[in-house]
């Protein structure tokens, strides 16, 4: 069976699966579709926002969020990112609302460094080989879960996943010596790295009762 064949369907199936439960996601969350607008903070680390942030999202329907927001990384340069957030399975107890969340998210704006691979002759004449990538490009995909308390709409979220950066070839290369200047290298000469990141993050937000 050819790949694109296997991944259609594995895609077909997801999105089935999602559809399925939107009757009993709109059953179980009342919350989730009473409370369309939300607001959270954002702290962690390779996250569509950076280590600290701020995301606002829209709630079409219960089983689905979408939104963006701003932030920024250890280094206090600024990102903006996107997130699409899915509630395949949600269960209410007594006064909370639980989901498990699988999102989806792209973000852009900050620099960020790769270390692209190196011949052994290459190791021998320079210490260090760095690729700076100024507007680097990610794509996110995490698994989470999400905890609203009725009736106050104020929710926790957490979630960890990987980041994978999507234009690792752009921006210079360049060689660094410990006994002499930096020498600038086309990237493809050298092999450009590759990035993925692990990301881990923590919100808390409001729901408004909009």
């Amino acid at each position: 069976m050819p790949p694109w064949v296997s991944r259609s369907l594995l895609l077909v199936m997801v999105a089935t699966s999602l559809v399925a439960r939107t009757a009993r996601c709109e059953e179980a969350a009342p919350e989730f579709r009473n409370r369309h607008v939300s607001v959270e903070g954002v702290v962690g680390f390779g996250t569509p926002v950076g280590s600290l942030g701020v995301l606002g999202r829209v709630d079409p329907l219960p089983w689905l969020s979408a939104g963006g927001g701003v932030g920024e990384t250890l280094r206090g340069e600024r990102v903006y990112g996107l997130l699409a957030l899915f509630r395949p399975l949600v269960r209410r107890s007594a006064g909370t609302v639980k989901a498990f969340t699988v999102d989806a998210g792209y973000s852009w704006g900050a620099s960020y460094e790769l270390s692209p691979f190196c011949m052994d002759d290459c190791r021998e004449l320079y210490t260090t080989v760095i690729h700076r990538v100024p507007d680097a490009h990610w794509v996110h995909v995490q698994l989470g879960g999400e905890v609203r308390f009725e009736p106050s709409g104020l929710f926790l979220r957490g979630f960890a996943g990987i980041a994978r950066i999507v234009n690792p070839n752009s921006g210079p290369c360049s060689l660094h010596d410990e006994g002499g200047p930096d020498v600038s290298a086309p990237c493809d000469s050298i092999g450009a790295g590759r990035g993925n990141v692990l990301s881990l993050g923590l919100t808390v937000g409001y729901a408004l009762p909009i």
